[in-house]
């Protein structure tokens, strides 16, 4: 069977070569991202990476080929379950589906077990009003609600086309709040319907959604994540307001400058993965002067497609960004010029020393003398 191929014209590919430091799993994947952020142009959760491991020659070198999403999205509807290699290296397989399979599995057994419950309280409440039935629905439903990654980067992202700005996100169990000013809901989603204040003729709403979890955890998680998270963030300029520390569970509340929000987030995701820890809920609050930041993780790891619900933040920090002031400019009126009185010139005298003086007849009769230029 023929090869299908991805051309040339359609990936980036990238070699890099990993410190022995970094051979831990997670400590690659986390070393490899911070390398194509800073070779690829743009690279965020719209691009996904395909990244094989090798040693050659004593040394660990990472292989990474780079993709956009909607771009293989099209390969894939092209040609549906047929491997896809590079043009370039048509040896290299890339973007396997194996794991694309495995969540449809999971999201199978998910649905199963909803399908399972729905019955159950069917059958156990036959004589109930509807009412009773209600809550096995949504558990159904629940299965095809949006992961938190997915649903902050379309929010955030539709916020940021229509040039609004987010004061404040909340992201708690299966819900997810955003307090947004400067664009419309309908700019968001046009299928949002919430209500719209107004403050000196800019719309400000605030959007509640659903929010799912879909991917497996493992068990895991240092014991000393918190403290190893607590030296990361005051090494990037973090101030520290407040830490708890459960068995299995964890937040951390920080105080930071709008311009490091990025940072602050990218260093909680990093410091998570790097310890088996997972990302559990976020509280953002942006104001004048800064941005408060309580963070939430659970022990065990956690993997996602392409970027945890941090890291999808972190792209959009400038969001939380205020909008810059506008000073009113003040146009400053001349007074106006005074008419000039209005005066007849009767004659003028030239003195023996030269001086001229003349002399006027003004509108009210009368006579004034002056030195004539």
């Amino acid at each position: 069977m023929k090869k299908t191929l991805v051309r040339t014209c359609d990936y980036d590919f990238y070699t890099m070569r990993l410190p022995f430091s970094v051979i831990r799993n997670r400590k690659r994947s986390v070393f490899v991202r911070r390398e194509l952020e800073k070779r690829h142009p743009q690279f965020s959760e719209k691009c996904c990476a395909d990244t094989k491991f090798r040693i050659r020659r004593g040394k660990l070198t990472a292989e990474v080929a780079v993709m956009d999403t909607l771009r293989l999205a099209e390969y894939r509807k092209r040609f549906p379950d047929r491997h896809l290699f590079l043009e370039g290296q048509p040896e290299r397989v890339v973007f396997s589906r194996r794991h694309l399979r495995a969540g449809r599995a999971v999201a199978m057994g998910v649905l199963a077990l909803c399908m399972g419950m729905f019955f159950g309280w069917k059958t156990l409440f036959r004589a109930q009003p509807p009412a009773a039935l209600e809550p096995p629905l949504e558990a159904a439903v629940a299965a095809a609600i949006l992961s938190p990654e997915k649903l902050f980067a379309a929010i955030l992202s539709g916020i940021g086309k229509n040039g609004g700005r987010v004061s404040s996100l909340k992201w708690q169990g299966g819900t997810c709040t955003f307090s947004v000013s400067g664009c419309h809901p309908e700019d968001v989603s046009p299928e949002i319907a919430c209500a719209v204040s107004y403050a000196n003729s800019e719309p400000h709403f605030e959007l509640k959604l659903p929010v799912g979890h879909t991917n497996a955890l493992l068990e895991g998680g240092d014991t000393q994540f918190l403290s190893h998270l607590r030296k990361a963030l005051l090494q990037q300029g973090i101030v520290i307001l407040r830490e708890e520390l459960g068995q299995k569970d964890g937040s951390i509340q920080m105080f930071c400058r709008h311009d490091l929000i990025s940072d602050a987030l990218k260093t909680c995701a990093e410091q998570s993965e790097l310890h088996q820890w997972h990302e559990r809920a976020i509280q953002i609050s942006s104001r004048e002067n800064g941005c408060d930041i309580k963070a939430s993780f659970s022990a065990g790891a956690q993997f996602h497609e392409v970027q945890s619900p941090f890291q999808v933040i972190a792209s959009y920090a400038h969001e939380f960004f205020p909008k810059p002031r506008t000073e009113k400019v003040v146009t400053r009126t001349h007074r106006a010029e005074e008419p000039a009185v209005k005066r007849d010139k009767i004659g003028e005298i030239k003195r023996i020393n030269g001086e001229v003086f003349a002399y006027y007849r003004l509108h009210d009769g009368r006579i004034v003398c002056e030195r004539a230029q």
